[in-house]
């Protein structure tokens, strides 16, 4: 049965009130995904931030490279080296000691190349306290490490230190 209401047509069936209904889910729907996309692109941004945030400790480490005496750099006759010198050196480098080293390149000369190789090395180390282990205790390590871990290491032993002995532990554990 249909009836005519302010000229529309209304039907028992479903007609106006069916068709309106379905015309505020849809956009209730489209709003909710609208509003799950920006959460997410939010939660994105709000996590690319915080990652490129420099922690408190490389900031200390940046302050005292700035303030470091010459002498005193994990690299001898710093400045005595050619651009070549110091970046075949700077893979050998812990992450703090690549810190402080950029610190005082960036207070001092600022050389793009000596910053671009620091940049290059930049990364996390596969866990914390990485830097000051020895190749045994790394490799003794990996044994129980979980493959991905060890890719990790794998990584990051060939753009740092390169020591083959860690490297192939590290190959193995991803081979299991």
């Amino acid at each position: 049965m249909a009836a005519a209401a302010n000229g529309f047509r209304v039907d028992n069936g479903g007609g106006l009130a069916d068709a309106a209904a379905r015309t505020v889910r849809t956009a209730a729907n489209q709003a909710r995904d609208v509003a799950q996309r920006g959460g997410r692109r939010a939660r994105g941004a709000a996590w690319g931030a915080v990652r490129e945030m420099p922690d408190s400790t490389r900031t200390a480490q940046e302050v005292q490279g700035a303030v470091t005496r010459e002498e005193d750099l994990p690299i001898a006759r710093f400045s005595q080296l050619s651009i070549d010198e110091i970046t075949q050196q700077l893979r050998t480098l812990s992450q703090s000691d690549l810190t402080v080293i950029e610190g005082y390149e960036r207070t001092h000369s600022s050389r793009r190349p000596v910053l671009d190789a620091i940049e290059q090395l930049r990364g996390s180390q596969p866990w914390d306290g990485y830097d000051t282990m020895g190749p045994n205790e790394i490799t003794a390590q990996l044994h129980n490490a979980p493959s991905s871990v060890a890719r990790q290491v794998q990584e990051y032993e060939r753009r740092h230190q390169q020591r083959q002995d860690v490297i192939s532990a590290a190959e193995a554990r991803t081979a299991l």
